[in-house]
């Protein structure tokens, strides 16, 4: 029994210090209701205001703000309608400029002039003007009398896809005929000087041999030729011009021993 008693007055200390500790937050945290007081004068306490009243102020100030908020709301909702249809106009008209950049046309079809502008803002309301198309300018390619390039107007999406597509055709087609062009070239240079072997050693000279010869190799037989004819020619003439001397003595001989024979057949008629 001692221990049990023991136990229970320690559970009545527990319970003790819980219920004070509860009674100590309840007290700290009370919500102050009416306006705090003074303990000892019961005097209103200046600077703090209790919950109701603080209540009471935020339900004032949110009436007066539902007050306005109602009557500009009453307001706007009259102009509801005007400023649903200037915002349907508005977006008709940037449609028609956004569609006029892509092909030059509005969303009907019809040809916009000009097709990109300069949008310029209303210094009052802000928003742009639509009556004032005034077109965005870009150096062209073409030139004036004084050589400097003139302005034109900037086009739409469509027009220079266009024309970025005929230039790359015909970049394209001189690019084909560069690679025609270039293997003529290459053929007429294996004419001309024609076809080493890549894998082939360098001989004496310095160059690697050829698989085929070209005009100038024959061109340089031909002239090794030439001149080996005219060493030849040089070489041969003095045994010409001896040869020819020697056949022209022959043949005043021949004339001479003729002459001798007809006197010697008439000698032998005449005994």
């Amino acid at each position: 029994m001692t221990a049990f008693a023991k136990m229970l007055v320690f559970f009545n200390v527990v319970l003790s210090l819980v219920f004070t500790g509860w009674t100590i937050g309840m007290y700290t945290t009370r919500v102050d209701w009416a306006q705090p007081r003074t303990v000892f004068g019961n005097e209103p306490i200046e600077g703090k205001k209790g919950r109701l009243d603080i209540l009471k102020e935020e339900i004032e100030t949110a009436d007066a703000q539902w007050l306005i908020g109602e009557r500009r709301w009453t307001v706007s909702f009259q102009e509801l309608p005007k400023i649903e249809l200037h915002r349907a106009e508005y977006q008709k008209w940037y449609a028609d400029l956004m569609q006029g950049t892509r092909n030059g046309n509005d969303v009907s079809g019809a040809p916009l002039k000009p097709v990109v502008r300069n949008l310029a803002r209303d210094p009052q309301s802000g928003e742009f003007l639509r009556d004032k198309a005034e077109p965005v300018m870009r150096i062209g390619t073409e030139f004036d009398a004084q050589n400097a390039p003139q302005k034109e107007e900037l086009q739409y999406a469509e027009y220079y896809e266009r024309k970025i597509k005929e230039v790359r055709d015909a970049l394209d087609k001189q690019q084909v005929e560069l690679v025609k062009l270039i293997e003529i070239h290459r053929g007429l240079t294996e004419q001309i000087a024609g076809v080493t072997d890549p894998n082939a050693k360098e001989g004496p000279n310095g160059r690697k041999p050829k698989t085929k010869s070209g005009l100038q190799d024959r061109r340089d037989d031909q002239v090794a030729y030439l001149k080996n004819c005219i060493d030849e020619q040089m070489y041969l003439l003095p045994l010409v011009n001896n040869t020819r001397s020697e056949l022209v003595i022959l043949e005043k001989r021949q004339a001479a021993l003729r002459l001798r024979l007809k006197e010697l057949e008439r000698f032998s008629s005449n005994r």
